[in-house]
């Protein structure tokens, strides 16, 4: 089996100019939210895609998307180019907006061919743990042959696919480079390569230590090692792609186990950053006394009310409160609430607060407070149109 990074966005902030160490294309059409998009040529080879200079003034002037070529993913050189052209343009390192991670194999532990597998789960015989919707593809012959299941939508946490790689490679669109990685580590090239996909965006991307407990942002310095990426997917595969025997019983969860790899104990697990809803009548009181105490300290200073304000707007988003707070108290956070379930859907920027010891790790597109009033107002008739 072999794990790889099919797909790679980062979220940089700077300009992107002329410099003669690369060839850049300015491509001649638009996007919905950047002006410009250029390709980054290394050695008459385009390494990236960059998308720049957005269109909204909603967006950070200075926002840039990175997206590596598929090619270069496979190369043992990739980061090493991507540091460089980071370095060479002065660009500061926002985050990670989009990472799919796959693994590549002949079949599962056991000799369990995955078209079996999707066959048993539409029989029955298996069933997968989790509520979700799926869509599957195949064809007729002398029997039904899938050959695509994916589990999850667009606005899932996580999608998941199983698919025959070596059928896509045939009829779509042949990638040497893959089939010669598949080669060199071993599978089978005369046999079908099937591949299991997970496909991550923004705040998404976060593991959680099974031992320290600790919160483990995947980092680009994080994917160089492949014992992380090994870690990182089978945290995935363990948290969207597991499934049970199905003898009929209600609780799913204590039917034995379909074992798909054979895998060491889990370093990590996939750490889910918000749930929405879990509030407590207790969060509500909570709620309340703070917006009063950002109100009392409107007399003391900005530095002081900025603070309180900060907490709250982050409280109330991480508990899943904004239709609680824009109905019942209706204050000064609600603007920053609509600003942050909106950068919430696109690529992140982290900013820590540390209280009374506690570390939790804040998910933001742009830096807190980066807008005028104005630009708040902008954002909010902007998200309801």
């Amino acid at each position: 089996m072999l794990i790889s990074i099919d797909w790679l966005q980062i979220h940089c902030n700077g300009y992107i100019t002329s410099i003669s160490k690369y060839t850049v294309k300015r491509l001649p059409y638009q996007t919905r939210q950047f002006k410009c998009i250029d390709e980054i040529y290394i050695k008459e080879r385009r390494f990236c895609t960059i998308t720049h200079t957005p269109l909204s003034s909603i967006l950070d002037e200075k926002m840039i998307l990175i997206k590596v070529d598929n090619e270069f993913l496979y190369e043992k050189g990739m980061f090493t180019h991507l540091s460089d052209l980071i370095t060479t343009y002065n660009l500061k390192l926002v985050g990670i907006s989009r990472l799919d991670l796959a693994c590549d194999f002949n079949e599962f532990y056991n000799n369990l061919a995955p078209m079996n597998l999707i066959r048993r789960f539409f029989t029955c015989d298996y069933r997968k743990l989790g509520s979700c919707k799926f869509k599957a593809m195949g064809e007729q012959r002398k029997q039904v042959e899938f050959d695509y299941l994916r589990f999850g939508t667009n606005n899932s946490v996580c999608c998941s696919y199983l698919y025959n790689k070596s059928k896509e490679l045939r009829e779509v669109k042949m990638k040497s480079y893959i089939v010669d990685t598949w080669q060199s580590s071993g599978l089978d090239i005369k046999k079908d390569v099937w591949r299991l996909e997970f496909s991550l965006k923004g705040n998404q991307i976060k593991l959680n230590d099974t031992v320290t407990g600790e919160i483990i942002p995947i980092t680009l310095e994080f994917l160089t090692d492949r014992e992380n990426l090994e870690s990182i997917f089978y945290a995935l595969q363990f948290n969207y792609f597991r499934f049970r025997h199905d003898t009929g019983k209600t609780n799913v969860s204590r039917e034995k186990p379909v074992i798909l790899f054979n895998t060491k104990p889990l370093k990590y697990q996939r750490y889910i950053f918000r749930e929405a809803g879990d509030g407590t009548k207790a969060d509500k009181m909570f709620i309340k006394k703070l917006e009063n105490l950002n109100c009392e300290l409107r007399s003391l200073g900005s530095e002081y009310q900025a603070n309180v304000y900060d907490i709250l707007t982050h409280f109330v988003y991480e508990k899943g409160l904004q239709e609680f707070y824009e109905k019942k108290i209706n204050g000064q956070c609600r603007f920053s609430l609509k600003r942050l379930e909106f950068q919430d859907k696109n690529t992140i920027f982290a900013m820590r607060s540390i209280t009374g010891g506690y570390r939790r790790t804040w998910q933001l597109e742009l830096p807190f407070n980066a807008y005028s009033k104005k630009e708040t107002l902008l954002f909010t008739s902007h998200l309801n149109t």
